[in-house]
């Protein structure tokens, strides 16, 4: 099956050229291609209750009797919650809740929030989790509380999309529908416990502190990972210099190396490696316990430090490393090995609850034997050598198993999953689909945490934005509607156009390689043609020209794909042979910065003054 396919895409790769070399002279062999008719509908994001529902009704024609009370001694968060409702409640209703303390006498109406002396929190459920929270209505008090570092807000966040339609789709994109009557059920009994504890992602949105929080987003992984801004709720922190790759740290090659090479990875050649310590060197493991007891001190809000690999396959072979290993079936073998010692060392010798993390990744996915990782480490497993054409139930079973392991393995098991294409930010990756059946197979499995890395450098030329939008709602609950939530967001996001993009995602899907993933050559996700391509951009200019402004340099900054795509591969106007080729780059380059893109790939910065002789993909600096 593998020879068929690899046959299959030389077949259609060589057919895209020569159909490249034949456009450079014959232009007017791509058809016209026509994208769909604007819809004329409006999505309304505002619940519709039943003709005979009873309603509880808060406002009515801008007008309302209800007040929003927090305690005397609420936590910031919760106050910043009660602020939050009365902003969005006038905007949406047209009434200004004033804001009282629990001092004030109990009134009538009441939009109690978070631990008060009220009557209604004798309802408050005490043993939630700190991000979990409740929404009930008693007569005519409305009460909203949760944990008070962040789930209070998170409740709040709930009601004002859930009941009356606000949504934050990215952090310049939020839709607040204006309602003559502001109305809930009157039996509204609501308790939402998040599927995983631990949920980040960096996509670029995720940059922004208060979109962040409205996704009811808690995690932070250090500054390189994204934002580590606390401003709106606290955050579940990891601490140290990195959340992975963190070797180098506690044992700097540039320091070690050359006086003591013994303290590092023995390769089967016998030369040492600095890529890599030796896990069974008793002064790595000295170095270790000091630089944890050090960041201990420096991150003492750390729920997370992470004592794992650094980014590459040069692992240990040593007589010691390699015998742990050889008995797990393993190399994470010796890994768990090392990093129960260094846990042990923070339990029971500094007295600090922290919980020490590892990854599973590359040479340490396979969990070992029957050797078990501490109560007091975590272990994140990632996808990185995942295909991304199909669930990974389907297209990596294998990994799979190891997802299922490692969750006998522990009660921490944290996941590290990608949906994007580290080497190409902007090319076509049409994996959009797998997203959902991936996050519920990880939560099925017993995984507690959740980061879905993305591009956290630029805005994305392809479809980002909506990406970061799932991902933080799956976090939340696996089992959504997606197709509403895609559908709602690519409506408001692209304007009364969108049926066109989704008819490309559709199409893009259809044109999807048999296997890729996170570091593919463009044309690895999907096989484009000329004629492919054309087709596709007439999606774009066709819900590009229904939308608004803001609407089409969205749908603009989407379509670079195609034409990141088409300079990669050197297909279509980029062809060698077409005379206009460098028009045509210097065009999508003018477009890239116009568009606000300032990175291609994972790492430099796209190019001021490229040379546009050469694909897009090498205008990085």
């Amino acid at each position: 099956m593998q020879l068929f396919n690899e046959i299959w895409m030389t077949i259609q790769s060589v057919f895209a050229v020569v159909l490249s070399a034949v456009m450079a002279f014959c232009p007017f062999i791509i058809p016209s291609y026509r994208g769909l008719p604007a819809v004329t509908y409006e999505i309304r994001t505002v619940p519709v209750y039943a003709e005979n529902a009873v309603l509880l009704t808060l406002a009515e024609d801008g007008a309302s009797g209800y007040r929003i009370v927090h305690g005397q001694n609420a936590y910031h968060v919760e106050v910043r919650a009660a602020q939050e409702l009365q902003r969005y409640f006038e905007r949406a209703a047209g009434a200004l809740l004033p804001i009282v303390t629990d001092t004030e006498p109990a009134a009538g109406k009441e939009i109690v929030i978070g631990r008060t002396n009220r009557a209604v929190d004798a309802l408050v459920d005490q043993t939630l989790y700190e991000d979990s929270f409740q929404i009930v209505a008693v007569g005519e008090t409305l009460l909203i509380a949760g944990g008070e570092t962040r789930g209070t807000l998170f409740g709040v966040y709930a009601f004002l999309e859930e009941f009356l339609g606000c949504r934050w789709f990215t952090p310049e994109l939020e839709v607040v529908p204006e309602l003559s009557r502001a109305v809930i059920p009157a039996d509204i009994d609501v308790t939402q416990t998040p599927a995983f504890g631990f949920r980040h992602t960096s996509w670029w949105p995720a940059q922004d502190t208060a979109w962040r929080a409205r996704m009811k987003l808690n995690g932070s992984m250090t500054f390189i990972h994204g934002s580590i801004d606390e401003s709106y709720t606290d955050l579940v922190m990891f601490g140290g210099s990195d959340a992975a790759h963190t070797f180098n740290s506690f044992m700097p090659p540039a320091v070690y190396f050359a006086n003591n090479p013994e303290y590092f990875a023995l390769q089967e050649d016998g030369t040492r490696s600095s890529g890599q310590p030796c896990l069974s060197h008793p002064a790595v493991l000295a170095l270790t316990k000091a630089g944890i007891a050090r960041w201990i001190d420096e991150y003492p809000r750390a729920k997370y430090l992470s004592v794992s690999q650094n980014d590459n396959w040069f692992y240990c072979k040593c007589a010691e490393c390699a015998a742990i290993d050889a008995a797990q079936g393993s190399p994470a073998g010796s890994m768990i090995h090392f990093v129960n010692k260094v846990a042990d060392y923070v339990k029971h010798e500094l007295g600090s609850d922290v919980l020490i993390h590892t990854l599973a990744y590359q040479y340490t996915v396979v969990p070992p034997k029957n050797l078990r990782p501490a109560e007091n480490v975590a272990i994140q497993l990632c996808s990185i050598d995942c295909s991304h054409h199909e669930p990974y139930k389907i297209s990596n079973p294998r990994f799979v198993a190891d997802v299922k392991a490692w969750s006998e393995h522990t009660d921490n098991l944290l996941i590290w999953d990608y949906n994007f294409n580290f080497a190409h930010y902007h090319t076509p990756f049409p994996d959009l689909r797998i997203i959902q059946p991936n996050v519920q197979t990880f939560y099925e499995n017993g995984a507690v945490g959740f980061y879905g890395q993305g591009n956290t450098q630029s805005l994305s030329g392809e479809f980002g934005e909506l990406r970061a939008y799932m991902v933080a709602k799956l976090m939340w609950n696996p089992y959504l509607d997606m197709e509403r939530l895609m559908e709602e967001f690519l409506y408001f996001y692209y304007g009364p156009g969108y049926k066109n993009i989704q008819k490309y995602i559709a199409f893009a899907q259809s044109r999807r390689g048999y296997t890729f993933h996170i570091g593919s050559k463009p044309i690895m996700p999907v096989l484009f043609n000329p004629f492919d391509l054309a087709r596709a951009q007439a999606y774009f200019d066709a819900c590009a020209a229904a939308g608004s402004e803001a609407q089409r340099a969205r749908t603009e900054r989407s379509a670079l794909q195609l034409r990141y795509y088409a300079s990669a591969e050197q297909i279509g106007v980029f062809f060698p042979w077409n005379s206009n080729r460098i028009d045509a780059a210097r065009q999508l380059h003018e477009d890239f910065v116009r568009l606000g893109i300032t990175h291609l790939r994972e790492g430099p910065r796209m190019m001021a003054q490229p040379d546009y002789n050469l694909p897009a993909d090498q205008w990085s600096e």
